[in-house]
């Protein structure tokens, strides 16, 4: 019996597969980004993952939320846009959810199931997000294998919900090695939290060929953007795993059969640095490097800079930038204005999705869009052609979509902006903290080549 589960534990092995990775990333003015990322991919009949029996019950095809907090220009200035949620914020994203005999067949409540099963999992308030305050996007947040004219799709944001170690824990204890062997060692909640920017994400992929057999992909990704300037006492650029995190990596996850790398990436106009510690970086190319980790053998390291002091002023431009802010004086009447610049030489398609609540009551005929090149804002105004969507909102039972998709020129800065009145409310409505007042969900930015 002993040599029987012996060998159905090989062939799980063989048919499940586990990888992870660190990429460290510094930029000029000293700030390092760490990407932590674990993969897990495996057919669902032969691994029991608790996301995995979460997505079976509702019948997920796609899972996509995250948790974080900071400022998300310190993860954008590091070049990593594309990865970085909005700040001080619980995002719940790309849910698609496939109809299943198995399950109801109305989506609301399996979405109010699934949002209340990961709360429990992840010591979170997505019990709050309920289809009040639930978006279905119909342009925006599109995954790729999965036809959108088939499946549900809701959307939702907590912008009051803060990250903190009630969440890291749960998160943690998902990983094959928890935080026993391989990169996840480094977890220090202290040295996490003290961040300019922390972010939690979970990816789940889950695709059936037929109906009996279904494979499932599991990605977890833990960004911090940390400071040296700010953490020491010396001001400079120099940092060691030890200094960052106050740990060093144990050795390799034994389940990651094909290895574990630590990817490093170094400013290319570095003056000279050198690597202290026992290791020996692998050169892929100037400014980047490889580190492997070995099982049962500890890793630290570090990075002394010859020129140590930070620049602050060097920051690279994105190709595309949007900023969104409120407009609009007292408390009865305002508005949002949002500028995207496309600072590429080539056109760029863009898709804008907005999910304002219910006590803003938007007025679209009050929508205006403005285009104008760069540097010459006095120019003659591009014309825009521009799709857009718009479900009005009901009170208290759906909040207000606006969906924009469009191609900005190059080289040109466009301007959306819409007003809104603020609606008289309950006393009981409020939010605990008066003071503080509401707050207003991220919104949705896409931006993908035009073809």
């Amino acid at each position: 019996m002993l040599t029987a589960a012996l060998l159905s534990a090989v062939a799980v092995a063989a048919q499940s597969t586990y990888h992870e990775q660190l990429a460290l990333k510094q930029s000029l003015d000293g700030k390092v980004a760490a990407v932590f990322s674990f993969q897990q991919a495996s057919p669902s009949s032969s691994l029991y993952h608790p996301l995995a029996a979460i997505a079976n019950e509702f019948g997920v095809a796609h899972i996509d939320f995250g948790f974080s907090q900071g400022k998300a220009g310190a993860c954008v200035g590091l070049g990593l846009a594309s990865e970085c949620l909005p700040p001080g914020l619980l995002s719940l994203a790309t849910r698609l959810i496939r109809l299943s005999s198995l399950n109801s067949s109305d989506p609301d409540l399996r979405w109010t199931g699934l949002t209340n099963a990961l709360a429990g999992t992840f010591c979170a308030s997505m019990n709050f997000i309920t289809p009040k305050v639930s978006a279905e996007p119909k342009e925006s947040l599109r995954v790729n294998g999965v036809d959108p004219d088939s499946n549900w799709l809701r959307y939702a944001t907590l912008p009051r919900e803060i990250t903190c170690t009630e969440n890291l824990t749960p998160w943690a204890k998902l990983l094959p090695c928890s935080t026993k062997a391989g990169i996840a060692t480094l977890f220090n909640a202290y040295s996490l939290y003290d961040a300019d920017y922390h972010s939690m994400r979970v990816k789940l992929q889950r695709t059936c060929p037929t109906p009996s057999t279904c494979d499932i992909k599991i990605v977890q990704e833990l960004i911090v953007v940390l400071d040296p300037v700010r953490k020491g006492h010396e001001r400079n650029i120099n940092w060691s795993l030890k200094f960052l995190f106050d740990r060093e990596i144990s050795g390799l996850c034994p389940l990651d059969l094909d290895g574990t790398d630590i990817v490093l990436e170094l400013p290319a106009s570095s003056s000279g640095f050198t690597f202290t510690g026992d290791v020996s970086p692998l050169k892929v190319r100037e400014g980047l490097y490889k580190i492997s980790l070995e099982l049962g053998k500890k890793l630290g390291f570090g990075v002394v800079h010859s020129n140590s002091a930070p620049n602050r002023l060097s920051k690279p431009t994105p190709p595309v930038q949007i900023h969104r802010h409120l407009t609009g004086y007292g408390r009865e009447r305002g508005g949002i204005n949002i500028r995207i610049n496309n600072n590429q030489n080539k056109p760029q398609k863009v898709t804008l999705l907005e999910v304002i609540p219910w006590y803003l009551h938007l007025y679209l005929h009050t929508l205006k869009t403005t285009t104008a090149p760069i540097g010459d804002l006095e120019a003659a105004p591009f014309t825009l052609n521009i799709t857009q969507r718009y479900q009005p909102s009901i009170p208290r039972l759906r909040p207000s979509i606006i969906e924009i998709s469009t191609v900005l020129p190059s080289n040109s800065v466009t301007t959306f902006h819409y007003e809104f009145d603020r609606a008289f409310i309950k006393y009981t409505e409020h939010p605990p903290d008066a003071n503080r007042g509401f707050d207003i969900g991220p919104a949705s930015f896409d931006a993908s080549p035009r073809r």
